[in-house]
Parts: C-alpha cells; sequence; structure tokens
C-alpha cells in the first residue's frame, strides 16, 4: 500500500473525529419545566378556541454562561420535546382537551407556531406529548423571558381546578466563547 495514502487515510479520520468532538461541545440542551396552577375550564369555552398568553424566565444568559457561550454566539435553537403533564395528586386527565396549538411570540416577530396536537384522543391520560415543528428559534431566546401564546379547543368542562407541568426541551448549537 502507498504510504502518502495511509498517511492521507490517517489525517483524515482524525480530522473528522476532532471535528465531531468540536460539534458536540457546541450543543447543548435547554430544559425548562414550567408549572401552571389552577387551570380549569369553564362550561362557556366547550367547543370555542381559548387564547392563553403566558411568560416563562428563559434563564438563557446563564445557561449559555453555563455552557460557555453568549446569545450573540447562538447558531440556532430548535425545540426538540414537548408535553403537558397533570400532576399526580389531581383525578384530572387530558380527556378535555380535543386539540392544543403553542406559539412562541417576541415582539417585532410574528407569532410562531412551535408545538401542537390534534385529535387528542378520549383515552389520552395524564400525560399529553405535542409534535413539534423543526424550526430556528433563536431570535425568540435571546431575551430572559419567553412569550408563549397557547390556543387549545376543549371538548368538555373541567372545574376542579388542576396543575400540570409544561415540559419544553431546546437543543442549543453555539461556537464556544473565547475560541
Amino acid at each position: 500500500m502507498n504510504p502518502r495514502f495511509l498517511i492521507l487515510v490517517v489525517l483524515l479520520a482524525t480530522f473528522s473525529s476532532s471535528c465531531k468532538k468540536i460539534d458536540e461541545l457546541t450543543h447543548f440542551k435547554m430544559v425548562f419545566d414550567e408549572p401552571i396552577r389552577d387551570v380549569k375550564i369553564l362550561p362557556v369555552f366547550v367547543g370555542e378556541t381559548i387564547p392563553i398568553e403566558m411568560t416563562t424566565a428563559t434563564y438563557s444568559e446563564s445557561e449559555f454562561h453555563k455552557n460557555d457561550t453568549a446569545k450573540d454566539l447562538v447558531e440556532g435553537i430548535i425545540l426538540e420535546k414537548a408535553s403537558l403533564t397533570i400532576e399526580e395528586a389531581f383525578s384530572t386527565n387530558f380527556s378535555f382537551l380535543e386539540s392544543i396549538k403553542f406559539y412562541m411570540h417576541a415582539e417585532g416577530e410574528e407569532d410562531l407556531l412551535i408545538a401542537f396536537k390534534t385529535n387528542i384522543p378520549s383515552d389520552i391520560g395524564k400525560t399529553l406529548n405535542l409534535e413539534v415543528i423543526d424550526q430556528d428559534l433563536s431570535s425568540f431566546h435571546k431575551e430572559e423571558e419567553l412569550e408563549l401564546k397557547v390556543e387549545i379547543l376543549a371538548r368538555e368542562a373541567v372545574l376542579d381546578p388542576f396543575d400540570l407541568i409544561m415540559h419544553l426541551e431546546f437543543e442549543v448549537d453555539a461556537k464556544v466563547a473565547g475560541v
């Protein structure tokens, strides 16, 4: 075998492996578990689309700092998972929901659909996993607060208040600060 060819193969393999390791260092997850308290659906809203606006802290600056980057070094943020879970202490489940849509909102930006679930079965249980839209959300995550708009379509009323957890997992691609 030609020694130059062998050296070239070894160099390419080393370079490829190094690039993958560097790429792994520039990716990290941001996870939000936001409690939502005292939820109920009044009979007057059954069959109507109900808009809900909420703001949640992102702690983006501290997450970026913890991962040796900064908001101006973020190259992309993708929502990977979104779910809602009714806390165990409550007997309710998500059978009251027919559909749900989550939008991100930022000043000066159009609302952007990020997750949804339609035709929710009546035997869904206490956890609702949403379909996520594969798109870059970095322009929304550079602030310390995240504005969400939620639209729900309820098939039945829920008069006893319950608590739930909104779980969102984002994959962040960013340059390492100082590199």
